[in-house]
């Protein structure tokens, strides 16, 4: 495998603009209905279009995470750590550029970049924890990769001659890649897994639909989201700045419209976490990654009471993960034009870098 170098050129001027007085605000108005009856399990993310991978996964006491080889250069290393912060483990080295999916029964689930015969996607893999010998599991672009009871799921892109997505389906195999299939010919933008029912986004994005885990329909929820997630009876979502709650059967729709657009999305405890989209920072030198990353300032709503907070307003940060009642984050350091990695208790106290 070989180093890539990647000069990428791109804004170079942070943009600043206003943002509306309520968003800076700690607390929504009482008018906004209050959500009763909150089902809620240990942290998930809200999934978006294209979404690529996680950078921070507690499972089974361990934090997994994520290292870039640095911002100019591909390559990424997968540690695990134990929850008190002892014995720091790398399980996963490669000169190349890969996203953290799952780890289910010893295995780590990663998606990668190949590109033969100028067909560029990315392809799912995974690896015995303890050995070196990465398994490439399919060969089509895959996107929204979820493993589910012994299954993996996600969605296909068919490009257009500009390499733009025009259509997605969604495809199922066995975590050893056999019996790789497309569950129906719907078209759809993302989708969820929750209590073995899989909740998808359409191409129009104004519907979610219901289906078992074979790929036929249940029923439908006549819904806009831009990102989503699932817990008990419970769907909550951003559509692109209004966070609102639903439940699965498509009744007691409530909302709250803060009025700014909101990344990386976090359900835990009764709460959603984000980091709001402001500005796009330029960093010091050669930047690997993706261009015009928007960093903005950490919120939390207590779905319960309606309450939101101010986590974090001194500078510029982007959301990387909620595990095991810590929040990670990336601080942009605007004299340096760096990004560092800090974290904080999930009431936004105790912050500090991050000392991993």
């Amino acid at each position: 495998m070989q180093t890539k170098l990647f000069l990428l050129t791109f804004l170079s001027v942070i943009i600043f603009y206003h943002i509306d007085s309520v968003a800076q605000n700690a607390t929504i108005l009482d008018t906004i209905p209050k959500v009763t009856q909150v089902e809620l399990n240990s942290e998930q993310f809200f999934i978006e279009d294209n979404y690529k991978g996680k950078k921070y996964l507690f499972k089974d006491g361990w934090l997994y995470f994520v290292e870039n080889a640095s911002s100019y250069i591909s390559g990424v290393s997968i540690y695990k750590i134990r929850s008190d912060g002892t014995d720091k483990q790398k399980i996963f080295t490669s000169e190349d550029s890969f996203n953290l999916q799952d780890v289910e029964k010893g295995w780590i689930y990663l998606t990668g970049e190949i590109d033969d015969n100028n067909n560029q996607r990315v392809v799912i893999y995974r690896i015995k924890i303890g050995t070196t010998k990465l398994i490439k599991l399919n060969n089509i672009d895959s996107k929204n990769v979820f493993v589910y009871k012994d299954k993996i799921y996600y969605t296909v892109s068919e490009k257009d001659k500009f390499h733009t997505d025009i259509i997605k389906s969604i495809y199922k195999m066995g975590i050893d890649g056999s019996d790789n299939h497309k569950l129906n010919d719907k078209e759809y933008y993302s989708f969820y897994i929750s209590d073995d029912i899989i909740y998808a986004k359409t191409f129009s994005g104004k519907t979610l639909e219901k289906m078992d885990l074979d790929g036929n329909l249940i029923d439908a929820t006549n819904i806009s989201v831009d990102q989503f997630t699932v817990s008990g009876s419970k769907i909550y979502y951003d559509d692109y700045g209004t966070i609102g709650v639903i439940n699965t059967d498509g009744t007691g729709r409530k909302t709250i419209d803060n009025n700014e657009r909101k990344t990386n999305l976090f359900l835990l405890n009764g709460k959603i976490y984000w980091s709001s989209e402001r500005w796009n920072v330029k960093l010091k030198g050669f930047v690997f990654g993706p261009v015009g990353a928007s960093y903005g300032y950490l919120y939390s709503l207590d779905i319960e009471n309606g309450e939101m907070k101010v986590l974090y307003d001194d500078t510029p940060v982007r959301m990387d993960g909620v595990c095991n009642g810590i929040i990670y984050f990336r601080k942009f350091d605007e004299k340096q034009e760096q990004v560092f990695n800090y974290k904080m208790k999930a009431d936004g106290t105790n912050i500090k870098r991050r000392g991993f």
